[in-house]
């Protein structure tokens, strides 16, 4: 047989893709937008990450580019310890190959975990069952289900610093997948070997941080069903097709979408203020992929969630965090097809769901919308891994004369997005 399917390294190399290619993007000078409304095509000129880059290159700010990973990770390569994922290696190396970094893929400046709130250190594991079954049923379980941010510097060779702040939810998911999904879905198709050597990585404490674990075994070999016989042999490809892209992949988005995605995002709130440093002149670049771009929208929709503020300042701490944040792409998403959970009954609705319509002609902003201080760019790229180019984009209008920073809102832009030279309309 000339060519023979295989899912795992066929989503491999499509994140491979999809991470160079937004490196590219962020470099490349888009100055021309051509945008659609109700009533008729609109020409829009903006700058890119160019200039920021430029203004950290003059000492005017402090640039630092959060990475929210998506759905499924999987370790870079098969040398890498089994939940060493390194999530935001591709882009790092990418990036740094473009802007000219002293390192290849930048340098380690250490880890924080989310240790606030329902992650305390003597806070019980979160009530979940899962057919009568605990999620985590030890207080150990919790600790190291614990999302965290991994800490990069890259240094360019003209001795400007940006700084990525690399946000791991992946702990969170790990509990349920591996114990109730990799380790009793074998007796029906078999071993997966290689989801099972991540689940069941060796248990390994983080010594830099109280009750917190850089590695954690979920399963042992003796909870792993083992298939009875007279079964049948499931099929290669969808035994495949099942193990990578449905109990690996989308388990993720349907844990997002149910009760756990309100530790989720807490996590990512938690983990993106620990990332903000005193500097005064600083400016944000958001950067997520597939689930990452959801649940950071929903990590960002502080007003319309009503258990959005756990800790008394996380609003005015939010606030100043989007009145300094210039950019944001959101690759490969699943923005639309997450928020089918979350059908609305009353408005006003989220800020990910205004992603569904363009903006209206004379409509007013809700307190919903994102309040952004300075004009600036949020590149929205809906495209697939098979050909993540095409898509949406959307950009935040310029705040007018009459309108306050406060009233400033999400225009949707939907257009055939080129990697350099600008967009055209579909």
């Amino acid at each position: 047989m000339a060519f023979l399917f295989w899912p795992g390294m066929f989503l491999m190399q499509r994140r491979n893709q999809v991470a160079a290619l937004l490196a590219l993007v962020l470099t490349c000078d888009l100055t021309t937008a051509w945008g659609q409304s109700a009533a008729a095509p609109q020409a829009q000129t903006t700058s890119s990450l160019a200039g920021s880059l430029h203004r950290a290159d003059n000492g005017e700010i402090q640039l630092h580019i959060f990475y929210v990973h998506g759905m499924g990770i999987d370790a870079p390569n098969p040398k890498t310890a089994p939940q060493e994922f390194q999530v935001s290696q591709q882009f790092r190396t990418s990036f740094c190959k473009r802007i000219g970094c002293t390192t290849k893929m930048g340098e380690f400046q250490g880890r924080n975990y989310a240790n606030e709130a329902e992650f305390g250190h003597n806070t019980a594991p979160p009530p979940l069952l899962y057919l009568g079954q605990e999620i985590w049923s030890t207080s150990d379980d919790w600790h190291a289900a614990a999302p965290f941010v991994d800490h990069y510097k890259l240094v360019r060779k003209n001795g400007t610093t940006i700084y990525l702040h690399e946000i791991n939810w992946w702990p969170l998911v790990f509990s349920a997948k591996c114990r109730q999904i990799v380790a009793m879905e074998a007796a029906l198709v078999d071993r997966d070997e290689k989801h099972i050597a991540t689940c069941s990585a060796t248990t390994s404490k983080d010594s830099t941080q109280e009750d917190r674990f850089k590695s954690y075994a979920w399963i042992t070999n003796e909870e792993i069903q083992r298939r009875v016989p007279p079964w049948p042999q499931p099929a290669l490809i969808n035994r495949r097709l099942k193990r990578d892209i449905l109990d690996w992949g989308f388990a993720d988005a349907l844990l997002a979408v149910g009760p756990m995605r309100k530790y989720l995002v807490e996590g990512i709130r938690e983990l993106v203020l620990a990332s903000v440093t005193p500097a005064g002149a600083q400016e944000f670049v958001v950067v997520s992929h597939s689930l990452g771009s959801y649940l950071l929208f929903s990590a960002l929709d502080l007003q319309s969630d009503p258990q959005a503020v756990t800790q008394p300042d996380w609003q005015s701490r939010f606030e100043r965090v989007l009145s300094q944040t210039s950019y944001a792409y959101f690759m490969a998403n699943q923005v639309r097809l997450l928020e089918l959970a979350s059908l609305d009954v009353q408005e006003p609705p989220s800020p990910s769901r205004q992603l569904g319509q363009p903006p209206q002609p004379g409509a007013e902003s809700s307190s919903a919308n994102l309040s952004l201080e300075r004009p600036g760019r949020f590149a929205y790229v809906a495209g697939s891994r098979a050909d993540p180019t095409r898509g949406a984009g959307f950009e935040r209008e310029a705040c007018t004369d009459n309108q306050s920073p406060r009233e400033e809102r999400l225009a949707l832009v939907w257009a055939h997005r080129k990697p350099c030279g600008g967009t055209h309309e579909l």
